[in-house]
């Protein structure tokens, strides 16, 4: 609690204060200027209380999704410069001190500051479209060894942190469908973090996942944002059902093709870590799992195949770092974790609103297309 507090509150105070001292004062703008700037930063600063006064929570307020986003890109700019302007404060100043005689203006200042200004628009305005944009469609074939014949060439497509939410609704949601079953999968599976609110507000912008097409089926795994107030006990177990999104957490489905049998197990976010797990019974074994660690007992359950989400592929550099350690390594794409059991970590099929900028890792739907390993 005290770390989202220290998010929502007291980082933008902080970080609103020095970036007035560092660059503001240093640019000496018109009166005009100023009292902009200030009103500027202070709405910034102030999001947190505005937004927990509007409904929702600070994280999913009920607000429209334009009025969302130019709040967002306002906490990215101001974010932006206020990096930029720890790191070149030193350097102006000893430049300045350097000069001889003192600079009579602060017009190179400016300048720098209005390059800054272009150069972070267009950062943030393509990060953004990048993360609101519908993904885009991978192919990635999958060695097995021991692959019964009949699942060789087998479809699976992995979905994962859709975040329903109000700058992205059902317009993305329509096209993700749409796009997915354009790859005709055998099965759908969709790895947790479906949307950050309750299910009487979301349920509109997820409904067209009704939609899906797949012969196997559509399965799921909770994540750690079903669990977040007013996500949780809000309805959603008996939307998904409507849907027809199944939950094999209690026993795992069991899915006939040829003679060969596939297996599809989920383990819910809330589920303690380190359980032994009981060993799955399919010819090939696919198990569901939102955060890609703690994996040792899903492998000694017979797991061939682990699939997970939740890093969103790290969204950005440096953030990626961050994300890849949190993870035991584990950022986005296809991982070994024993010499049979192997984890595809999707980069996020939507895209979080708190952070709602990804660059350059796009989102992504991923078709898993299993093959036979060569001898």
């Amino acid at each position: 609690m005290f770390f989202w507090h220290f998010i929502g509150w007291v980082r933008p105070l902080l970080c609103n204060g020095l970036l007035w001292f560092l660059l503001v004062r240093a640019l000496r703008p018109s009166r005009t200027w100023r009292i902009l700037l200030a009103l500027l930063l202070a709405l910034d600063a102030a999001q947190a209380p505005i937004l927990s006064h509007l409904g929702g929570n600070y994280l999913m307020p009920d607000l429209p999704g334009y009025l969302y986003a130019a709040l967002k890109l306002l906490r990215g700019f101001a974010l932006l410069f206020f990096l930029e302007a720890l790191l070149l404060w030193p350097i102006l100043v000893l430049a300045r001190r350097l000069r001889r005689p003192p600079a009579p203006s602060p017009r190179p200042a400016r300048r720098l500051a209005l390059a800054l200004l272009l150069a972070n628009a267009a950062l943030l305005a393509t990060a953004f479209a990048n993360a609101v944009v519908p993904p885009r469609t991978a192919v990635l074939e999958i060695p097995v060894a021991g692959l019964p014949p009949d699942l060789d060439g087998y479809r699976i497509l992995h979905l994962s942190d859709l975040h329903a939410d109000p700058i992205a609704g059902v317009w993305r949601t329509r096209a993700i469908v749409r796009r997915a079953n354009e790859t005709a999968p055998d099965l759908v599976c969709i790895t947790g973090d479906f949307a950050d609110g309750s299910c009487a507000r979301f349920a509109a912008a997820l409904a067209p996942l009704a939609d899906l097409r797949a012969p196997d089926g559509l399965y799921a795994c909770t994540g750690n944002h079903e669990y977040y107030p007013p996500s949780v006990h809000s309805g959603w177990p008996a939307f998904f059902a409507d849907l027809g999104i199944r939950f094999p957490d209690d026993a795992p489905a069991i899915i006939p093709r040829g003679t060969a049998r596939l297996a599809v197990a989920s383990l819910p976010d809330n589920a303690p870590p380190g359980a032994a797990l009981p060993p799955l019974p399919g010819d090939f074994n696919l198990y569901l799992k939102h955060r890609p660690v703690d994996l040792a007992p899903l492998a000694a359950a017979g797991a061939d195949l682990i699939l997970s989400g939740h890093t969103h592929g790290g969204q950005f550099p440096p953030l990626t770092r961050l994300v890849a350690a949190a993870n035991e390594g584990h950022l986005s794409g296809l991982y070994p974790i024993t010499p049979r059991t192997r984890l595809h970590v999707s980069p996020g099929t939507g895209q979080w609103n708190g952070v709602p900028y990804r660059f350059p890792r796009p989102s992504e739907l991923t078709l898993l297309v299993l093959r036979p390993a060569a001898p």
